[in-house]
């Protein structure tokens, strides 16, 4: 999913050129998971920025990822702290993508 929403946002899979688990003992199923947690958190925000409703979700969850992500909140430090990506420099990012300013 992060693929396709945010393709051109660096080699290896990472969304900044890569990004290792953070800890040595990470299996693989599990960094793929938490990955793919963060790939979701960023398309709902996408989403509900361009007014779409995806996998049949309520409003106010998209509305919650998008604030979340542009305010580095509770949700994006999370997967974030699993994967090894710097929440702010994914934030700054999305917000570039998007072209708001916050």
């Amino acid at each position: 999913m992060m693929a396709a929403a945010f393709s051109g946002w660096g080699e290896g899979g990472g969304v900044d050129g890569g990004a290792q688990p953070p800890e040595a003992d990470t299996q693989p199923a599990e960094y793929a998971m938490w990955c793919a947690v963060l790939a979701l958190l960023l398309d709902d925000a996408r989403a509900y920025w361009h007014g779409v409703n995806i996998y049949g979700a309520a409003n106010y969850e998209a509305e919650q990822a998008f604030d979340d992500v542009v305010r580095v909140g509770p949700m994006l430090r999370w997967c974030c702290d699993h994967t090894g990506h710097n929440p702010q420099w994914i934030a700054e990012r999305f917000s570039e993508s998007l072209r708001v300013k916050v």
